[in-house]
């Protein structure tokens, strides 16, 4: 962990503010990668890596200049504070402070969780990733299976007196499956976070058997048919659906831009009367959830839509109040030492319903019942969203006839959130990417089965 020295601290901390910043905040980071790649046309190839640097803002009000460096010695903090000085009286157009803000070090505000795990070593690591390229490799084709880990150290230190830190773990393995056959390709993905050894071989040889019967059953798959349909997902489609249906749209900074359909929505009905979602309140180690945030605050559980009607955000400090709550909602999530914070989802949860899966899908009688989606994209500003069908089914008098895949769903978010007809009762959890701004972070969503009265189905 990078821990400067409390002159360090202040000395940069006094230079920051020097030209008129109401606050300061250092962010320290480093983190160490490594990855493990297979194919059954190739041999293994591994990769490891680390950053480590520091950032350091400053800010009055929602302007922020952010600087950032990997030397953090006393003399280069102590300079890169006189840079952020001087970066943000360009942007701010602010002369030297006529006074300087009193500056606060704390060493003992929140810290994270103590991890109790331990990144595996590089042998049981190749272990699970050749287990994985063999159970996939049984019914042919190419295989590729791939290991990343991470493990990521920060702290946050603020000119007010606030201190937090943190060490979380993430690893992820992957086996893609591709057989000849119309559709060609099967995907199967198994995500986990902290701590990596939770990850066996006889997991990774069922993530590998996952991905190869996938790719057996989509090699007779066709398009769906196209039109304006009835739509039920099972609940990995539908956590993927929710996600790009509300998720960055209810997010402190697109709704403080303006550049959001709920923009104006705060206290009004958003969706369907039976549609509650929520942020966060996920424990732990769940993919995409820390301890705190990476601005140091501790992550809340968040309503979003409460039985249909918008009352939150999701907020970091310089937004807080798009709520009407001042407190951030510990939402404050960055790629690294090298950007800014922003607003962003942890674990979004679509709350359950009381209806069986079987019972929505035999209440629609005719539809496109969606297992897997990819390619979720949406335009907060307009609302306008679209998925592609990894794996999905033809609904024809209520019984599943032929498997699909490859098809485009397209919508209008306000439109579809208000024409949800039916809620599950068989919620699972998932783990993704989600990115923005360039950004690209861990991510989860968690739903049942979901029914849309009505969806756009075109070709690929």
């Amino acid at each position: 962990m990078i821990d400067p020295s409390d002159a360090a601290l202040r000395q940069m901390f006094s230079a920051a503010l020097s030209s008129g910043g109401a606050w300061a905040e250092l962010f320290t980071e480093r983190t160490t990668v490594t990855e493990l790649t297979c194919t059954t046309k190739s041999g293994l190839t591994a990769a490891r890596s680390r950053i480590q640097g520091v950032g350091l803002r400053v800010g009055l009000g929602r302007d922020t200049a952010l600087v950032y460096s990997t030397d953090y010695d006393h003399a280069s903090l102590v300079e890169l504070g006189s840079t952020a000085a001087a970066v943000f009286r360009a942007i701010h157009g602010r002369g030297p402070a006529e006074r300087t803000p009193a500056v606060r070090i704390g060493r003992t505000g929140r810290v994270g969780i103590p991890a109790t795990g331990q990144l595996l070593d590089l042998a049981d690591k190749r272990r699970l990733v050749e287990t994985a390229l063999g159970a996939a490799g049984r019914q042919g084709g190419r295989v590729r299976a791939a290991y990343a880990d991470r493990e990521r150290e920060i702290g946050v230190w603020d000119s007010l007196g606030g201190h937090a830190a943190k060490t979380d773990w993430q690893t992820r393995l992957q086996v893609d499956v591709a057989l000849v056959g119309p559709s060609a390709t099967g995907t199967g993905t198994w995500c986990a976070a902290l701590p990596s050894s939770a990850l066996t071989l006889d997991e990774a040889a069922a993530v590998g058997v996952s991905a190869a019967d996938q790719a057996l059953r989509l090699e007779s798959a066709v398009s769906a048919r196209s039109g304006t349909r009835a739509l039920v997902c099972g609940p990995d489609a539908a956590g993927l659906l929710i996600h790009e249906l509300c998720g960055h749209a209810l997010e402190a900074d697109a709704l403080a831009l303006g550049s959001s359909i709920f923009a104006d929505s705060l206290g009004k009905a958003v969706a369907d009367g039976a549609v509650t979602v929520v942020d966060g309140g996920a424990p732990v180690g769940v993919w995409g959830v820390s301890a705190v945030d990476d601005e140091g605050t501790a992550p809340e559980r968040t309503e979003l839509i409460r039985a249909g009607v918008m009352v939150g955000s999701m907020t970091d400090r310089l937004h807080a109040g798009a709520s009407e709550d001042p407190r951030s909602s510990g939402n404050a999530r960055r790629r690294s030492f090298e950007h800014p914070p922003l607003p962003r989802m942890t674990q979004t949860t679509l709350e359950s319903g009381t209806t069986s899966r079987q019972d929505i899908i035999t209440g629609v009688g005719t539809g496109l019942l969606v297992l897997e989606a990819t390619g979720g994209t949406v335009d907060p500003v307009t609302g306008r969203f679209s998925l592609v069908v990894k794996e999905g089914w033809e609904i024809e008098s209520g019984e599943l006839t032929r498997i699909v895949s490859g098809s485009v769903l397209t919508g209008d978010a306000l439109s579809s959130l208000r024409d949800i007809c039916a809620i599950g009762d068989d919620p699972q959890t998932f783990g993704a990417f989600c990115g923005k701004s360039g950004q690209w972070l861990p991510i989860s969503y968690r739903s049942p089965s979901l029914a849309l009265a009505r969806i756009t189905v075109g070709g690929v």
